[in-house]
């Protein structure tokens, strides 16, 4: 398997489709080549990308592959496990919103962010204090509604990752 994943380290386009427009992930459910699968997903692809032709996506092509051993069955269950273990980690778009809260005083935050990106702010941080979310750049303690990253570099680059995403609303 070695040589299954050098190729997907190396290769250009992983998205592309066949004839019947399957992707590589697609494909991989429907041969019943589990591993390989394993390896896309940890690799980034969405175990939900439909095939624009069928409207099929992983879990059909799993539930359709008829293999002796019942693989199927318990890879759609290390799948459900792996989206449940990922639900507790913070991402990309919530660290931003961390950024934004550790570099800014409160009077530009408010001016910065929509009611719905406050409430969403200040329900990330409960959940850091709770330990129901975690961060390995975000320290635990909150103080003054502000997170602790551990380096401030950090809160500096995902809030202008926020601001850059959100340069439109500046003007």
């Amino acid at each position: 398997m070695g040589a299954f994943q050098y190729l997907v380290d190396r290769t250009t386009d992983l998205y592309s489709v066949d004839e019947e427009g399957r992707n590589l992930l697609h494909m991989t459910a429907q041969n019943g080549c589990f591993f390989m699968m394993h390896c896309l997903i940890v690799k980034g692809f969405d175990p939900t990308h439909t095939n624009a032709r069928n409207g099929w996506n992983l879990f059909h092509y799993l539930a359709c592959n008829d293999d002796e051993d019942d693989r199927s069955s318990e890879t759609v269950i290390t799948l459900s496990n792996m989206r449940k273990q990922n639900s507790d980690k913070i991402n990309k778009q919530q660290h931003a919103l961390l950024g934004i809260l550790a570099v800014f005083g409160e009077e530009c935050r408010n001016k910065l962010f929509t009611k719905q990106e406050r409430l969403e702010a200040i329900a990330l941080l409960e959940q850091l204090e709770q330990e129901e979310k975690t961060s390995g750049i975000i320290n635990r303690k909150v103080r003054n509604n502000k997170p602790f990253f551990k380096h401030k570099i950090f809160a500096e680059y995902f809030a202008a990752c926020w601001m850059y995403e959100n340069k439109d609303r500046m003007r």
